[in-house]
């Protein structure tokens, strides 16, 4: 019965294991290549939006070794976020809620001792979050598992 239950879970976890980032762009420059990339592909008012910026050498498409990633947020009025972020294995990440919709640009700084590369990306936001149910789908499929799981095991003992 242990097995099964650890077994379901697994089978629940796979998608969460095998996402990645719906969208982005790759900029190359003389020596580098400075990869974006950012989820879900249609950023939404109030949902939280998975940023990742790395940075690898054009030549053998390794990532460069960073002290920080400087990060801006802004639209054309405002700053909304300024920060640094320190690469983990190469990726500099952060979720982040974008408090209006329209178009964003964000700047980002790769640096190392001094700045290596820098680049402006634009990301458009819309809409509200939440206008279908689609989002929360799996994580409650999720948590319904559970509790039957937890139900079944109970009524065993």
């Amino acid at each position: 019965m242990r097995f099964f239950i650890f077994f379901f879970f697994l089978l629940l976890l796979l998608p969460f294991s095998l996402a990645h980032l719906d969208g982005g762009v790759d900029i190359e420059t003389d020596l580098y290549t400075i990869d974006f990339g950012y989820s879900p592909e249609q950023p939404l008012l109030g949902s939280p939006v998975s940023l990742s910026f790395s940075l690898l050498d054009k030549g053998s498409q390794e990532f460069v070794n960073l002290n920080t990633v400087w990060v801006r947020i802004a639209d054309a009025d405002t700053v909304y976020f300024a920060g640094n972020i320190e690469p983990t294995a190469g990726n500099a990440a952060l979720n982040y809620v974008f408090p209006q919709t329209g178009e964003y640009t964000l700047t980002v700084r790769f640096i190392k001792n001094k700045v290596l590369a820098e680049h402006d990306f634009t990301l458009n936001v819309e809409g509200l979050a939440g206008s279908t149910g689609s989002d929360l789908f799996l994580p409650s499929l999720t948590f319904i598992g559970g509790l039957i799981i937890g139900f079944l095991a109970r009524k065993k003992r």
